[in-house]
Formats: structure tokens, C-alpha cells, sequence
């Protein structure tokens, strides 16, 4: 704040020293000065090619000049676009209206001229000022990212300097012509009654898969993005006919405009959801659009509609992304990454908008391998490094900051069974038992809910004497009718599993399968206790060492557990 203060300082004394001039004098005198819009805009914080407000100078009994100057002095560099061919030193699509008062409307009146910009100075010069006139600034765009601004606005301020011969006589010095503010919500996900996000995490055996026939699996909901901006009129539309503050394209904009012409903008305003650590089996769909209220996002590009037979049908993924030809739209990563950016189609100025967008991490059953969270950075679009000159093209951001969002996990096919008391000495003994429940007739048309997956099951022994050594089970079955496939069941002794009598504490198995259940039942052949008994083992979530899914592992947006 010290540099900016200093250059207002520095500006109010160059006012003062150019007030002595009595002769040959462009003036305001009797006249005003007004802002257009009225109050100064709302700036995104985030963006490098940010539209300030016009300023109209009217100016009803001046000295007339020829060959005089105008120059504006901003608190922020100065990045409006680069253009040719305009003659002269002008070098920018900044622009300066000069309209004479006291002659009809028409050929040459208003005359337009082409600022030149170096840093936060933009020029005008050759100007023939009339003794009545009104002279409006237009296309200003400055590096709001630069102003440091949070939640907390930081005032955006031009000086107006006009003359002839390197003097000024007309001062307008500290126009506020914009707040600059954070405009992009922080990034989040849809949350549940407890305000935890609402992330569907898959296992390894089970996948995310989807069918292209009708009555197959529909893939879950992995999770959804919210888009939100913090103020009216950050989302902007490329060109927008009677709200110029809601638009990329400069308040001024001659007919035809082309991406490359004075005021006009590449894009509307973009905003890009970048997932990273996506499995290479994986399939990302979004929707073509997404819309709420007043707000509109649709995907650049030329996106492909998935249809059958790509894999894909209306029935095979949930109305909310929409029939064909608007959505879903299916994406497939490079070394792990997918983009997709929208741009904003229709928007209101006069809304605080948001809109959620569904995600659908598709994948086949063991086709991917365990892993950490798929990631979801969520900024605006297009960006660059820190601009030092003119912007190549409108819009433009400042590379973001924030911290991308953890989404789904694929975790291991694990159960954890804790049997919390086991015994062999002095006369009794355990039996342990554990059973593989991952087949059952839950789903569509009796189709298995879970993923029947076979696998073993690893005990570790915590007693009153030395641990003995792990036990692993051969292969638990997954309930099947086929001859020779592997029990669904397995039981044994303590003793036969340890190796060793007079044990007692407890034991933790480890099964590689969903669904696995166990049962101990503790026997006296000793004569001195009357009766035996029998427990449930009980499900340990396996947060410690895989992201939750379901039955020991159970997440949000899981199947059934049994």
C-alpha cells in the first residue's frame, strides 16, 4: 500500500504545479464529471484483463486546443489488448470518444482515438479538443491479480490528466473506477445433512462400471463440483447487448468485431475442472451443460456426446446429465489428467449464481489398481503467467492458487474381522470361523449386488505370550454352485491355526474380499465350567489403511452393506 499511496501523492503534485497555466486551457469550468457505470464495477481479483469502469469527462466551456494530450495514470498496470495498424504512437484498443458538443451527431463527430500504453500510463495524443465537449475513456483493462485483494475489495483508481505543450490544466485525479475482490467461490463439493462432502469411494474387485444394455449397471455418482461466484456479475458472457458489466468484450467495440478487433473478447468467461490421478481404465463423464437459474456452463470445444455404441445409453447413467444430444460427454486421461472447461453461456449480472456439476468416474471391475483420491482443481480459464505488457487475449487469469479437492478413492477389496477373545488352555478351545458373503441375489433381476470376489484371509495373534505366527487361510470362495470351486467357508481350531496351547487374548484377520464375516465359539472339555458360547467378530473400518468403501470400509454414497 506505501507504492500506491506514493503515486497518488506524486500525482496530486503534478496537479498542482500545472494549475498556474491561464492560457490555451482545456477545462471543465461549470461542467462535471461523472463515472459510467454510475458506481464503480466489481473486479475479479483473479483476472489479468479486468474491465474497469468508463469515465465520462463532460467538459460544456473549455479552451479549444489543437495537438493536445490526455493521459491516464491507473493504480494497476495497464493491460487492455496490443493493436496494429492505428497509426501515429497509438499501440492499444484503449479508446478515447470525443464528442463535440456543439455540432450535430454524425460524420466525424464523435471522433475516436487509439490510446498507446506503457505500464499504467495510457496516452492519447493529437487530440482537438472543442470548446464544448464530453470525452469518454473506454476498454481500460488492468491486472486486478496484482491489487493483492482477498474477500476484503481494494479500491482501483485512475488520474486524468489533459493539455496541450506537456501541460495540464484539467486535473481529475483518484477516479475509483472499480473495487477488486476474490470472485471465485472457494472450490467444494456437495455435502450431506452432516456438511461432509459427498464422495463415493470404489474398491479395486467392484470397479464403477457401466453397461450399454439396457437394465445393466449404472455407474454411482463420484461426486459433485460446485461452481459459484461471489458477487453479481463475475460470470461473464462474451458480448452482452445492454449491460456492458456483463461482458468480457470492452464497453467499446466497433461492428464487425473479430477476436482480434478493438474491445472485442475471445471467450466468455471460462472456468476448468482439471482431475488429476485419474486411473488409466477410467472414464470421466460431465454434462454437456449445466444450468441453474439464471447461469449457464457449457463445455468448449467440440466435445463428443457419448452414445451407444461407445458404451453408453440414456438408460446407462442417470437422467441429471441429460439425454443425447446434451450430455453425458465422456473424457478419457493422459498420463492421469483430464480437463474439462465451460464457458459461461448465460448468466445475469443481477445474481449471485452457482451451479453444480455431477462427475461420474466410470471404470471396470479390476481394472484399476488401489490408489489414493482423484483430484479436482477448479479455477478460471484461460491462464498465464503474470502479464507484463499488453494481454494477448481477453479473458485472461492469474494461474491459480488453490488447493485441488480430494475426491474418489479406489481401495483394495479388504475386510478387517477383529475376534476379541480367544482361548486354548487349561481345557477349552476356539473355533474360528470366516465366511465369504460377497454373492447375493440383491441387484436387478436377482443379479448379485456385490462383486463376488474369492480370496484368503490372514490372522494375527495378540496374547499373554510370545505373538505367534501369523495364520493365512487357504482361498474363501465366493458362494458358487460350480463343482470344485473353493468353500465359501473356512474354520478351524486355535490350536491347529497358533501351533501352540494356553493362549489367550485376541486376533485381527485380514480377508482380501468384500463381505467377509467371522464367528468364534469358545469350548470348555475341561468338566470345570458348565456351557460353551459363540460370538459375531466384529467389522473393523479399514480407514487406516484404505479409503472407505463399503461393508468394513463403508463411504458415502456405498452399496448396501450385508
Amino acid at each position: 500500500m506505501s507504492d500506491f499511496r506514493t503515486k497518488l501523492l506524486g500525482l496530486t503534485s503534478l496537479a498542482i504545479a500545472f494549475a498556474g497555466v491561464s492560457y490555451g486551457q482545456v477545462s471543465c469550468t461549470g461542467g462535471t464529471q461523472t463515472l459510467s457505470p454510475v458506481a464503480p464495477i466489481e473486479l475479479r481479483a483473479e483476472s489479468q484483463t479486468e474491465l474497469v469502469s468508463d469515465i465520462i469527462l463532460n467538459c460544456p466551456a473549455s479552451g479549444v486546443i489543437a495537438n493536445g494530450q490526455l493521459t491516464i495514470f491507473s493504480s494497476l498496470p495497464v493491460t487492455s489488448k496490443a493493436q496494429t495498424g492505428l497509426g501515429g504512437t497509438a499501440n492499444s484498443e484503449a479508446v478515447l470518444t470525443l464528442t463535440n458538443n456543439g455540432i450535430p451527431l454524425g460524420v466525424g463527430n464523435p471522433v475516436i482515438y487509439n490510446g498507446t500504453v506503457s505500464g499504467t500510463v495510457v496516452s492519447f495524443t493529437g487530440i482537438n479538443f472543442p470548446a464544448n465537449f464530453t470525452a469518454q475513456l473506454s476498454n481500460i483493462r488492468v491486472n486486478a491479480s496484482s491489487a493483492g485483494a482477498g474477500a476484503t475489495p481494494v479500491p482501483v483508481t485512475e488520474s486524468v490528466f489533459a493539455g496541450t505543450n506537456g501541460q495540464a490544466t484539467l486535473v481529475q485525479n483518484n477516479i475509483i473506477v472499480g473495487y477488486a475482490l476474490k470472485s471465485l467461490a472457494t472450490p467444494a463439493f456437495t455435502v450431506n445433512a452432516q456438511g461432509n462432502p459427498i464422495i463415493t469411494n470404489y474398491t479395486v474387485c467392484a470397479g464403477n462400471p457401466v453397461s450399454a444394455v439396457a437394465g445393466g449397471a449404472t455407474p454411482s455418482l463420484s461426486f459433485t463440483a460446485i461452481v459459484a461466484e461471489t458477487f453479481g456479475g463475475a460470470f461473464k458472457l462474451q458480448t452482452s447487448v445492454g449491460n456492458p458489466t456483463n461482458q468480457e468484450q470492452g464497453s467499446y467495440a466497433p461492428t464487425p468485431a473479430t477476436p482480434s478487433a478493438i474491445g472485442s473478447a475471445s471467450s466468455g468467461t471460462e472456468i476448468s475442472l482439471t482431475f488429476a490421478n485419474v486411473p488409466a481404465s477410467a472414464t470421466i463423464y460431465v454434462p454437456l451443460t449445466a444450468t441453474n437459474g439464471t447461469l449457464t456452463l457449457t463445455l468448449t470445444g467440440s466435445p463428443t456426446v457419448a452414445t451407444t455404441p461407445a458404451g453408453l445409453t440414456v438408460g446407462g447413467l442417470p437422467a441429471i446429465l441429460g439425454p443425447a444430444p446434451d450430455g453425458p460427454v465422456a473424457f478419457t486421461p493422459t498420463a492421469g489428467t483430464v480437463t474439462a472447461t465451460y464457458q459461461v453461456t448465460a448468466s445475469s449480472a443481477a445474481n449471485v449464481e452457482t451451479v453444480n456439476i455431477p462427475v461420474y468416474v466410470s471404470f471396470a471391475a479390476n481394472s484399476a489398481a488401489a490408489q489414493g483420491p482423484i483430484t479436482v482443481l477448479e479455477a478460471y480459464a484461460p491462464t498465464s503467467a503474470t502479464l507484463a505488457g499488453p494481454a494477448p487475449s481477453v479473458p485472461l487469469f492469474v494461474v491459480p492458487t488453490n488447493s485441488p479437492l480430494n475426491g474418489s478413492s479406489v481401495s483394495l477389496c479388504q475386510t478387517t474381522l477383529l475376534f476379541p477373545y480367544l482361548t486354548n488352555s487349561t481345557g477349552f478351545e476356539t473355533g474360528i470361523a470366516v465366511s465369504n458373503t460377497s454373492t447375493d441375489n440383491l441387484g436387478k433381476a436377482g443379479a448379485s449386488l456385490a462383486t463376488p470376489t474369492p480370496g484368503t484371509c490372514t490372522l494375527n495373534f495378540y496374547g499373554n505370550q510370545a505373538q505367534p505366527t501369523a495364520f493365512t487361510t487357504p482361498t474363501v470362495g465366493a458362494w458358487s454352485t460350480a463343482a470344485g470351486s473353493p468353500s465359501p467357508v473356512y474354520a478351524n481350531t486355535l490350536t491347529a491355526m497358533t501351533g501352540a496351547s494356553n493362549f489367550t487374548g485376541y486376533a485381527i484377520a485380514l480377508c482380501q474380499f468384500l463381505d467377509a464375516h467371522g464367528f468364534g465359539f469358545i469350548v470348555d472339555s475341561s468338566g470345570t465350567f458348565s456351557g460353551n458360547m459363540g460370538y459375531l467378530a466384529i467389522v473393523i473400518p479399514n480407514t487406516a489403511l484404505n479409503p472407505p468403501a463399503r461393508e468394513g470400509n463403508v463411504g458415502n454414497g456405498s452399496a448396501v452393506a450385508k
